[in-house]
């Protein structure tokens, strides 16, 4: 439900005159303290972080959370709803594509059919056809959103080979606000 209202409630919120940033560092925010609060309640030591660890936090904290959430906000203000989306979730072609051109893995062709599919229904939720003005900014942040969408389900992969998905999603956002807060101080 929340997730499924984000698009819709951030473009009243951005309609009333609030800025991209501050409902990305309202929401981050937000977040980033009752994810806090769960990790802490459940194992506080699941939040210390080795030295050899923070890059893999830090960029997960940036791009998987203030990159794709301030990215998404700026194409969800600029764009109709449905063609930011369908912009933000080429995301799993682009991680098909990762796998397949950097990991050098071989994929079935139910992959690639899938990757059809998914691409094919989003045009036909975001109704391509309909008209709409089109803005580079809000295209340049709806395909910026894609690759931090992609980024944040890889580097996810990555960081719960060693960590608790609580602390890790709670370090990320919390890092994430504090690179929203960097960005635009409130």
């Amino acid at each position: 439900v929340c997730f499924g209202s984000a698009g819709p409630v951030t473009k009243a919120l951005s309609m009333a005159g609030l800025s991209a940033l501050q409902i990305t560092q309202a929401r981050m925010t937000l977040a980033a303290l009752i994810m806090l609060l769960v990790a802490l309640s459940r194992n506080p030591r699941h939040l210390l972080v080795k030295v050899s660890e923070w890059p893999l936090i830090v960029g997960f904290g940036v791009l998987a959370f203030c990159m794709n959430q301030s990215l998404y906000t700026v194409a969800v203000s600029r764009l109709p709803v449905g063609i930011a989306l369908l912009l933000e979730y080429l995301a799993p072609v682009m991680i098909v594509l990762w796998i397949r051109l950097v990991r050098r893995a071989p994929l079935p062709p139910a992959i690639w059919l899938g990757c059809v599919a998914v691409l094919v229904g989003l045009a036909l939720v975001g109704e391509v056809w309909a008209a709409f003005s089109f803005d580079v900014l809000g295209v340049i942040a709806g395909v910026g959103t894609a690759v931090a969408l992609a980024a944040r389900f890889l580097l996810t992969e990555r960081g719960l080979l060693t960590r608790d998905p609580i602390a890790l999603s709670a370090l990320g956002a919390t890092i994430g606000a504090i690179a929203l807060s960097v960005l635009a101080p409130p």
